[in-house]
């Protein structure tokens, strides 16, 4: 996880697209989206700055189907739009609830790298990576 430098409260993303290029494998993200340079490096500088518009700490949303929460295991996936909170990963199952974890995390805990291609991918989910779950601060589980 890249460890963020102390800026101002806003900012987030700390990223330049030189560091994002040096980091992944731009041709290859480029390639799956089936867009230009250009087209690229706008939607990167879009999600960067949707990201740096969040306050910190973020509020997270994870939705996940289960009977019980395993709070050791809380996932590396999180939304910050609570509609978004889904069980994307080993479900549906119909006999396990839908549950809705909701807590915040600093900005600095975030993986700035796969949020912000996650982002350019998949700009729907609204994605957080968090490599370390245990700093997400629960605020309250819902069902």
């Amino acid at each position: 996880m890249i460890k963020l430098k102390s800026l101002l409260p806003e900012q987030i993303i700390t990223q330049t697209r030189n560091d994002f290029a040096n980091s992944v494998d731009v041709s290859e993200l480029k390639s799956e989206l089936g867009v230009d340079s250009n087209t690229f490096w706008i939607l990167f500088d879009k999600v960067v700055n949707d990201l740096n518009k969040l306050p910190n700490p973020i509020p997270v949303y994870r939705g996940i189907q289960a009977d019980e929460v395993d709070y050791k295991n809380l996932g590396k996936h999180w939304t910050y739009e609570k509609e978004k909170a889904k069980a994307y990963f080993g479900g549906p199952n119909p006999k396990a609830n839908l549950i809705v974890l909701q807590g915040t995390i600093d900005k600095q805990y975030i993986n700035q790298i796969e949020t912000i291609a996650r982002n350019i991918l998949s700009s729907n989910e609204k994605e957080i990576l968090i490599d370390n779950p245990s700093k997400v601060v629960l605020n309250t589980l819902k069902k």
